[in-house]
């Protein structure tokens, strides 16, 4: 009987974590995120795919993701550097999603491309933080000022990757990967 108890005790334990309400822990956070971006840095796009959010694997097929990855993730050569400047936690969600989210922005160089700002959305999903959107984009210019011509122009496809009009820089790669259910689809990608 003690058995019994001690048993039911741990489960309802585990099940409090499990599904506990997540953390304002920074820490936890952007480990999630850190690892989610290792498995993409490390051509791992199956990998990256699979242990992401539930949201995200019904917004995009795992074909597709891994298509957007290899076309435009991968000629950007491996991270030369990455750096937080800022996360956002986002206790109701984003527009057109109601759980807890967090927004990590990262500055980010690759060896072969200017220096770019990838942002990382993560999803409090069965107890954990898991990836929700990877987005991948020109580092705004900083001489630039508010009267100025846009140096580009996004659409957003229903599979969610953006393509992207040519910057100037010619070391850059003209097209990013989206994938952020959290948008909603102008334009069709081609098939």
């Amino acid at each position: 009987m003690l058995f019994l108890s001690s048993l039911c005790i741990l489960l309802l334990a585990s099940l409090g974590k499990s599904f506990a309400a997540p953390q304002e822990n920074p820490s936890d956070v952007l480990a999630a995120a850190k690892s989610w971006l290792a498995l993409i840095d490390a051509g791992k796009y199956d990998d990256s795919y699979t242990i992401a959010s539930s949201v995200f694997r019904n917004s995009i097929t795992e074909s597709r993701w891994m298509l957007a990855l290899r076309t435009l993730r991968a000629p950007l050569g491996q991270v030369v550097s990455r750096k937080v400047t800022d996360h956002t936690y986002k206790p109701n969600g984003i527009p057109g999603l109601d759980s807890p989210c967090v927004v990590i922005t990262y500055d980010t160089a690759f060896a072969k491309a200017d220096a770019d700002v990838e942002t990382v959305i993560l999803k409090w999903e069965n107890g954990k933080w898991l990836g929700l959107s990877y987005t991948l984009g020109p580092k705004p210019s900083e001489t630039s000022d508010s009267d100025s011509i846009p140096q580009s122009t996004t659409t957003t496809t229903t599979s969610h990757i953006k393509p992207e009009v040519p910057k100037t820089s010619p070391s850059r790669s003209s097209e990013t990967p989206q994938a952020s259910p959290a948008q909603s689809p102008e334009a069709p990608l081609p098939q």
